[in-house]
């Protein structure tokens, strides 16, 4: 059992190294991913058969180890598509048009111009 959580570990790790250092764009499933690895792994070390009680040191070990490294990946990746984010554009300024002529009666006050 710790061989496939290790497994699972390794892979999310790699992938994450992987897209980090060859500068692919992280997508929303792979955040996904992490986040469901994270809740799965203690449900399948509980879900396996001949399982050692809850409370066995070394796998308890394994399996708080594994948790932390993936919750770690996931961070980093989460800042990662954070700041690929790009910034909205602002929105374009529409520009007053010059008028053709001036208005024929201008009236200020009580005058006519």
């Amino acid at each position: 059992m710790a061989i496939i959580m290790w497994g699972l570990l390794l892979g999310y790790g790699l992938i994450s190294l992987d897209m980090w250092f060859k500068g692919r764009k992280f997508e929303v499933p792979f955040l996904a991913l992490g986040a469901s690895l994270l809740f799965a792994l203690p449900n399948i070390r509980n879900a396996a058969p001949l399982a050692p009680p809850i409370g066995t040191q070394l796998d308890m070990a394994g399996l708080f180890v594994g948790l932390i490294a993936i919750g770690g990946c996931l961070i980093v990746n989460m800042f990662r598509v954070v700041y690929e984010i790009a910034p909205p554009k602002p929105p374009a300024v529409e520009h007053p048009k010059p008028a053709g002529f001036p208005p024929q009666d201008v009236f200020i006050g009580n005058k006519r111009y």
